[in-house]
């Protein structure tokens, strides 16, 4: 029978014509020459017609449309006018069944047999268009052309299809191999032949692979459990209808309620979509399962295994339940018996239901893909729904929102919630992704499951998403927002049923993006009543009215999910589209009260869109002034844009300045130089300083070119930043002091501010003073100009640069650069508030808070697209881990600042790197990597004279030194740092002068003079705020007391979060308690305090710390304990190659 859904009611092709992705079949007969020149014209006519006729119908059973028989076969297009979500399926099933229907023919034909079919099936995009043929539309596109060719290629008897096709029918079809074909025009094509069907019934609808998880739905396991455990209470039957949206996962949720039943059967069948379908398919379906037999059967068949049902249930009579059978599963009753009816058929269902009911309580009939259900169907399970049957079962049915069902009792299936689509993501990806990695798929798929795997594995097959050492990454951003063919032919089978006048609005609605206006619809829409299709698409809840609307006046509505708008967009012609863009843009500026306010961003996107798609290979082009339009508002809404993130600015001046380059109309020259000198400013931000020496250069020629010195001024503003983040620091302050000057001439106060911004920025390596003051005079002349975004940066880099002072000055700009900065779009600004904020954490010695910052700085300075930011917050976490955290994450994330370093070819990351690394190195227990790392850091250092890194390289050989236990080398260390923080005024650091002395001090066993240090480490850590560092020096003080006798009571009074101030506060509740006379207690304190070195690697303090737990253990009694603990002493300092004169102290601590 043909497809119920689309014979009789076939929907008109639009008279603009539409995109669709169809599936063609091309059906010829073999030796159609040879017969017509050997037999009379009529003759040919009166034997091949008749039968082309019945083959075309087998086609349309199936959905297909045939626009015209021709002489020899025919053509089928599956999804015009209507598409079908299997499309594919479709016409490979119909190209077999045409096959097979001629072998049948010539089977039972004594007489000239009917030549054999050759078919060739193709799916792809084609263009649907309104024509004077039957039909009603015409087909354009290599789609139609390549099924011919493959029809073609096919020998007679056999069915070719492309890859496509193959990838999306493999479940239902069986194939031959791959074979590379030569066809007219297709040198290469990929065929496979369609040997046979899998199964009679749609693969579509065989139930999908279950999901790897099954996630939330604990509402619906609830009622359905409430359900069955109604029937039993009650022994009578009832209905129930899950309704849901295609792929919310309505036959997952049967499948894992089927799971969780732990008595009773479970009967089930399906409703199809097309093919021979008699009534009461699905309840035959489930009845014949129970059975072991199929509808449609072989009348024997259905009687035997009538006969073993019969045998089963007990008090059934064998002769009457093969007679109901035989009507419910063939339609007919064997020779002999009386004629029946569909009352007849159900009656089976209710004899087999009830008995095996008394068998096995309870009984559930599942029953999937109710929308294409029989009416006797439908009819029955109403019936059963006001008169319930006496026995315990659950007619449980699975349907989409249909007016079929709507007398039935339903439950309705909503979106998942953003957690457990997370959990889904992670479930089908096999491991737990990032969430960068798999928020955009989530945020597209907004609650469907089945949309969010078929996405997923789109982009894993795609390679968008590619699994490697360090879990998934997301390599092809740009396939992010792809939908994929299966999801795209479900939502378009949706639209395709929609009236035309409303499917047209959703598509005018879908040119706008993600929200539409009534009043942008009445100017777009040529349908009558545009204001009623809204207020329908909304009742069907593919359009959701929003409570506020952006353009005042108007009623704003929003697409249900954004994978509507995306089918109903891609459906419409280009050139459609570009006309629609076009009249959007015209409106929004229309709607606008002044040029000031404007929606900059959604004007450049939709005259892109109209330049874009307007063109065309053959010489077609874009209304004259598309192009300027284009490049105005793409280039202001860039300028926007570079404030907040440089990336997206980037990008944005990309493809202004490629419209600039490609189209003939002739944008203005100053036009093309500010679009260049702001793509240079983008790309330094981004560290690509050889495209924006290019840029600038370009911009600043062509300013010298017109005489505009403003133009030429700004572009040298750029050529001297690039020049500088280069590396070139003598040339940059050339041309910057000549920027400087010509914006004086010109009067240009925020010009001058900028110039000496980037001045200060040359001044990084060589002096930190003329560094800050720069930066003084031009937040200055930033906040004469009234330039706020201007006075963001310079509180931001003064901020940054007093990390390493602390005090006053330094809290009054970043409080200045945080108050600046709460635009939630300014990411630029949040991410530097955060690295500055980390820094001082660092220098604080608050190691744990400066990793946690820059764990959620990270992702701010990526998506702005600021390199240098970036890179800092990998530093500040690197140095950080290197101190406190396990040495595996210092390593990688030092790894990553190496690369960081080498894209942005940065002498400063590079060395920075280094240091952090050689630290991860040794607490790995490589001291020789270790000692390479930083004489490779010194050795930049001092080539490259960035004099102000001296300080750092310092600390970490000071940090090295005490971590491998070399305390006669720290003091030496220790008076060189004093000296070189005096002279770079790196304040910040005087407290860990006295605090690396102490500390060696106290290893070295002298703990009357670790006192001393440590006290004074303390004074001027209290006095500077250093939180971190004043809990480790107040902590090792009050040890160095206790190992040198003196009195000590109680806690320190300072934070212990720092994993290094805990450890040394274990130590010293150990201590007390040996004092104490508990030394169990004191063992249990140094145990803990080994486990917590222990997260940091391999350190002196670590064998240190083994070794007072030795001691504790030792004076228990447990020498064993004692002995294996000093081994492991032993161990790390041999890996740490710590000098033999330096052991005893370590491996003796409570003896020295």
């Amino acid at each position: 029978m043909p497809d119920r859904r689309t014979v009789g009611s076939r929907a008109p092709v639009a008279e603009r014509g539409e995109r669709k992705l169809v599936s063609v079949l091309f059906a010829d007969l073999a030796g159609y020459t040879a017969l017509a020149a050997s037999m009379d014209a009529e003759e040919v006519y009166r034997f091949l017609r008749p039968q082309l006729h019945a083959l075309q119908r087998i086609a349309e059973t199936f959905g297909g449309t045939v626009p015209q028989i021709m002489g020899d076969g025919f053509m089928a297009v599956f999804g015009v006018p209507i598409v079908h979500e299997d499309d594919a399926e479709r016409a490979v099933r119909a190209a077999l069944a045409v096959r097979d229907h001629v072998r049948e023919l010539n089977a039972r034909s004594e007489g000239l047999p009917f030549p054999e079919v050759h078919a060739g099936v193709n799916s792809g995009e084609v263009m649907v268009a309104p024509s004077d043929e039957p039909a009603g539309f015409t087909v354009i596109g290599d789609t139609v052309n390549t099924a011919s060719r493959l029809a073609d290629l096919a020998p007679g008897g056999r069915v070719l299809v492309d890859e496509r096709t193959r990838a999306r029918t493999s479940g239902a079809i069986r194939y031959g191999p791959r074979y590379t074909r030569q066809a007219k025009g297709k040198p290469d094509l990929a065929t496979y032949e369609a040997v046979g069907v899998r199964s009679a019934r749609p693969a579509t609808r065989q139930g999908r692979t279950p999901t790897r998880a099954f996630v939330d739905r604990a509402d619906v396991m609830h009622r359905l459990r409430d359900e069955t455990l109604a029937t039993e209470r009650e022994a009578r039957s009832r209905v129930l209808v899950v309704t849901g949206e295609p792929g919310l996962g309505k036959s997952r949720a049967a499948a894992e309620f089927r799971k969780r039943l732990r008595r009773g059967s479970v009967l089930a069948g399906r409703c199809v979509p097309f093919g021979p379908q008699h009534p009461l398919h699905a309840m035959a379906e489930a009845i014949g399962g129970a059975a072991g037999v199929s509808p449609g059967a072989p009348i024997k068949e259905i009687e035997a295994g009538a006969t073993r049902l019969a045998e089963r249930i007990a008090g059934v009579d064998r002769r009457t339940l093969v007679r109901e059978m035989s009507l419910l599963l063939a339609g007919r009753v064997a020779p002999g018996q009386a004629p029946g009816s569909v009352h007849d058929a159900l009656a089976a269902v209710r004899t087999v239901v009830e008995g095996l009911a008394r068998m096995k309580q309870p009984v559930t009939v599942v029953l999937d893909d109710l929308q294409w259900a029989d009416p006797d169907l439908v009819k029955a399970l109403e019936d059963v729904s006001r008169q319930p049957w006496n026995c315990p079962v659950l007619f449980l049915g699975l349907s989409r929102p249909d007016k079929l069902i709507a007398k039935l009792p339903q439950l309705e299936l909503g979106s998942l919630p953003d957690p457990a689509m997370l959990e889904l993501a992670h479930s089908v990806l096999g491991e737990a992704a990032p969430r960068a990695v798999v928020q955009a798929p989530v945020g597209l798929a907004a609650g469907n499951p089945l949309f969010l795997e078929e996405s997923l594995g789109m982009l894993v097959e795609t390679g968008a998403l590619v699994s490697g050492a360090t879990g998934w990454r997301v390599a092809q951003p740009n396939l992010l927002q792809a939908v994929p063919p299966t999801i795209r032919s479900l939502i378009a089978a949706r639209l395709d049923g929609l009236p035309p006048d409303e499917k047209q609005v959703l598509q005018d609605a879908s040119v706008a993006g993600d929200a539409t206006w009534d009043g942008l619809e009445e100017h777009l829409s040529e349908v009558p009543d545009p204001h009623r299709a809204l207020l329908s698409l909304e009742g069907r809840d593919l359009l959701r009215r929003r409570a506020t609307s952006a353009v005042p006046g108007s009623v704003e509505y929003g697409f249900k999910h954004p994978l509507i708008r995306e089918v109903a967009y891609e459906s419409l012609p280009r050139l459609e589209r570009a006309r629609r863009h076009r009249q959007i843009a015209e409106w929004l500026r229309g709607r606008a009260p002044s040029a000031s306010e404007e929606p900059i961003a959604a004007l450049a996107h939709h005259y892109e869109r109209a330049w874009e798609l307007g063109r065309s290979t053959t010489g077609r082009r874009p209304p004259i002034g598309t192009a300027r339009l284009a490049v105005r508002y793409l280039g202001r809404s860039a300028a926007q844009t570079f404030a907040y993130q440089a990336r997206s600015a980037e990008a944005l001046y990309e493809r202004a300045l490629r419209i600039v380059q490609e189209d003939e109309e002739g944008i203005d020259p100053r036009t093309t130089a500010t679009l260049l000198t702001g793509r240079a400013e983008s790309l330094i931000e981004m560290g690509r300083h050889r495209e924006a020496i290019t840029h600038a250069t370009q911009a600043r020629a062509i300013g010298h070119e017109l005489g505009d010195r403003r133009l030429a001024a700004r572009a040298l503003l750029a050529l001297g930043r690039a020049e500088s983040d280069a590396g070139r620091m003598r040339r940059a302050r050339t041309l910057l002091e000549e920027a400087r000057g010509e914006f004086a001439i010109l009067g240009d106060v925020r010009g001058q501010a900028w110039a000496l911004h980037h001045l200060s920025e040359t001044w990084s390596r060589d002096d930190y003073s003329r560094e800050l003051l720069e930066l003084r005079k031009a937040h200055r002349l930033f906040t004469r100009s009234r330039d706020r975004w201007g006075r963001s940066v310079a509180a931001q880099d003064l901020a940054y640069l007093l990390t390493t002072q602390g005090g006053r000055e330094f809290h009054r700009w970043l409080e200045e650069a945080n108050r600046l900065a709460e635009d939630d779009r300014d990411l630029r600004s949040r991410a530097a508030v955060a690295r500055t904020r980390g820094y001082f954490a660092y220098f604080c010695g608050e190691f744990g808070e400066a990793i946690r910052i820059m764990r959620e700085a990270r992702p701010l300075a990526a998506q702005s697209g600021d390199r240098y930011a970036e890179a800092d917050t990998v530093l500040i976490g690197a140095m950080a881990a290197a101190a406190v955290g396990p040495p595996d994450e210092a390593e990688r994330l030092s790894l990553e600042a190496l690369e960081l370093a080498r894209e942005l070819r940065s002498a400063r990351v590079r060395a920075t790197g280094l240091l952090a690394g050689a630290r991860a190195a040794l607490r790995s227990g490589s001291p020789s990597l270790a000692q390479s790392r930083l004489r490779a850091a010194r050795l930049i250092i001092e080539q490259k004279r960035i004099r102000v890194m001296r300080c750092e390289a310092l600390l970490f050989e000071a940090w090295l030194a005490l971590d491998r236990g070399v305390w006669d080398k720290v003091s030496g260390l220790g008076v060189r740092l004093g000296t070189a923080v005096r002279a770079s005024d790196w304040l910040i650091l005087e407290p860990l002068v006295p605090l690396l002395r102490g500390r060696a001090s106290l290893g070295a066993g002298r703990p009357d003079e670790a006192r001393r240090h440590l006290a004074r480490a303390a004074s001027l850590a209290r006095s500077l705020g250093s939180g971190g560092f004043l809990g480790l020096a107040v902590a090792l003080e009050r040890q160095s007391a206790l190992l040198a006798g003196a009195d000590v009571e109680g806690r320190p009074d300072v934070a212990i979060e720092e994993a290094e101030i805990a450890a040394v506060v274990l130590e010293n509740e150990g201590l007390h308690a040996l004092r104490a006379g508990d030394d169990e207690g004191a063992a249990k304190a140094f145990e803990r305090a080994v486990e917590t070195w222990s997260t940091m690697g391999r350190t002196a303090w670590l064998a240190r710390s083994l070794s007072l737990h030795a001691a504790a253990e030792k004076r228990r009694g447990d020498r064993r304990m004692a002995g294996r603990l000093y081994r492991r002493a032993e161990a790390v300092l041999d890996e740490l190659k710590t000098p033999a004169r330096n052991r005893s102290s370590i491996l003796s601590p409570i003896d020295h």
